[in-house]
């Protein structure tokens, strides 16, 4: 009988990407999978959006990207929908809308907000958590340039990001916007995904998660499904 070091149940596209990451670090891996094709719901959608770079990079994994325009849609009962056009992490253009100037410009301001603080977040994301009590140099000065690059963000925002990362997104909006298609658009982004509900505690730090992954507070990569699934397929055969 065959031993391995991990087994995961189920080849969806998250767990092709973690028999990868694990093989590449000399774990001897097993994926089991009910179905003949590999690649669980990411089968039913042509592009993926939540994929991080920092994993594509540690595969060496290089997939066709859509670089079309990209558009977000919220439609309204009365008809009035509205229609954003987002291009990179934080230029939103309103191309259609009913929601006031003053609320379109609070939108703008809380995406730009959320960058800065997802931003903030990105840059240690991906990094082995410190080890506080080990006492040896590494985990100390990690754990102080974590602190650093928050302190970086001034007094003013890291109070904010202080204050609001354990909030949940509902509370955040309703203090700085009226329109509901607005709140819904971001709410939407922060529970999407999830159990969570838009009142559930912690969605805001959820929002800044997908945040810096993507690289924008929309989803709006689109990367090839069946080129990233066939890439890491092969990748785990190899190993």
């Amino acid at each position: 009988m065959k031993k391995f070091d991990v087994i995961i149940i189920g080849g969806g596209h998250n767990g092709l990407v973690a028999a990868c990451v694990l093989s590449k670090k000399g774990k001897k891996v097993l994926v089991i999978e009910k179905n003949e094709k590999l690649g669980g719901l990411a089968n039913y959608v042509e592009y993926l959006s939540d994929i991080s770079q920092e994993i594509l990079k540690e595969l060496n994994i290089t997939i066709e990207k859509n670089i079309s325009d990209n558009f977000i849609s919220a439609l309204s009962e009365d008809l009035n929908h509205t229609v954003l056009k987002i291009n990179g992490s934080k230029n939103v253009q309103f191309l259609q809308t009913s929601a006031s100037d003053s609320d379109k410009k609070s939108f703008i301001n809380l995406v730009n907000k959320y960058d800065l603080f997802a931003r903030t977040l990105r840059s240690f994301m991906f990094k082995k958590p410190p080890r506080v009590k080990s006492g040896s140099r590494s985990d100390i000065w990690q754990l102080f340039s974590m602190g650093l690059k928050v302190r970086r963000l001034g007094k003013k925002n890291m109070r904010e990001l202080l204050r609001v990362i354990g909030l949940n997104i509902a509370d955040d909006l309703e203090d700085n916007i009226e329109n509901n298609i607005l709140k819904g658009l971001i709410s939407n982004e922060a529970v999407i995904g999830t159990n969570l509900g838009a009142r559930s505690p912690g969605s805001i730090l959820n929002l800044l998660y997908n945040q810096a992954t993507n690289n924008s507070l929309f989803r709006i990569n689109k990367f090839n499904t069946n080129s990233f699934l066939n890439s890491v397929e092969n990748i785990c055969k190899k190993k």
